[in-house]
């Protein structure tokens, strides 16, 4: 069998290595990242169905195992904006979402290997039209969900420090809406609505937009800020709290509202700026001109008006102040009892007493 290279496969193939080795990157490297490896995940079953595309083409392999990666690609793409744009992506229920990859690819090994061989493919070409119309609208439900998500980042991103992200999102909107556009097409011929002679060759449009896929989200990956090694030696992702017309103050404020980061008493400066979504020392110095505060005095602020929430309910009268003060954030004894004072002018215990007797 004489096997044809040409410029598609040669592209093809540059997309797919660049792809793998990032792919096996990130995921080996960030194991711990759960939107590292989303992305992993998804660029891996790019390269698989890239893979089965060339092999179609070059070794006229049979089409049905490249026609089921999207069953794979399409909760992938969703999880991983998902994650992305700070959305919570849970193990087990994410995994059901993969149930019908599993199953069908499980079945067509099995009958392949145990049952009927090639012979099986042969006759399952007859169903081609209703299996790919399935993965399709398979395929439209992920990609639209996903592109929700990344229309909602678009517009919620407004901050100069995030502009790339307005970038990246419409790329990535174009790309795989062009990418949906072409397998819609192929649908149609398939199903003889438009009379096309279809070969290999016309399936290119297809290949090379996968390419372009591969090119654009190992590349652009390498930017992120959530991905790459920032200042503090973290990494981070795009605050779902940054919102329209937001200033800095207004989305500190809101994430202090939202998370009460000042509840852990091992908070610094660092974890707070990659909750944020700020540098450490872009963060400090917004504190210092903001709020006209360092970082310690603003937490402990946060922290000394929960405590006095906290005192001035009888339903916790069970515990001792400090125990208050240890569940609000503090970690030392003696500077919880100044702060309190320079806050109020008298001690917890006071303030408890006093409080609770006024209310009464």
């Amino acid at each position: 069998m004489e096997i044809d290279f040409n410029v598609v496969h040669v592209l093809m193939w540059f997309g797919i290595l660049q792809g793998l080795f990032l792919g096996v990157y990130f995921l080996f490297c960030y194991p711990n990242n759960q939107c590292s490896v989303l992305f992993s995940l998804l660029l891996l079953s790019l390269v698989i169905y890239g893979i089965l595309f060339i092999a179609r083409d070059i070794f006229e392999s049979n089409v049905i195992p490249a026609i089921f990666m999207p069953l794979a690609i399409g909760p992938f793409f969703w999880g991983y904006i998902r994650k992305f744009k700070g959305r919570e992506v849970n193990f087990w229920p994410f995994l059901a979402h993969l149930t019908p990859f599993f199953i069908i690819n499980s079945l067509l090994l099995f009958l392949y290997f145990f049952r009927y061989g090639t012979q099986f493919f042969n006759e399952l070409n007859l169903l081609l039209p209703w299996l790919e119309l399935f993965v399709f609208l398979f395929w439209m439900s992920y990609f639209f969900f996903a592109s929700k998500e990344l229309v909602q980042l678009r517009e919620l991103i407004r901050i100069s420090r995030y502009s790339w992200v307005r970038s990246w999102v419409t790329s990535l909107l174009i790309l795989f809406s062009l990418y949906s556009i072409i397998w819609a097409g192929y649908i149609l011929i398939n199903w003889g609505i438009y009379e096309l002679s279809m070969t290999t060759k016309e399936y290119y449009f297809g290949a090379i937009c996968i390419t372009f896929i591969l090119y654009f989200l190992s590349t652009y990956r390498l930017s992120i800020s959530e991905t790459v090694r920032i200042s503090s030696g973290r990494s981070r992702s795009i605050p779902e709290f940054a919102t329209k017309n937001q200033s800095e103050r207004e989305m500190i404020l809101r994430y202090f509202r939202k998370h009460k980061p000042y509840l852990d008493d091992k908070l610094n400066l660092e974890s707070l700026s990659e909750g944020i979504g700020l540098n450490a020392k872009e963060l400090s110095n917004i504190i210092n001109s903001q709020f006209s505060s360092n970082f310690n005095d603003f937490v402990n602020k946060y922290r000394i008006d929960e405590v006095k929430m906290k005192l001035a309910d009888p339903s916790l009268n069970h515990y001792t102040s400090w125990g208050i003060g240890m569940d609000s954030g503090f970690n030392s004894k003696s500077v919880y009892y100044s702060v309190f004072k320079k806050a109020t002018g008298i001690s917890p215990a006071k303030y408890r007493k006093e409080i609770q007797k006024n209310n009464s």
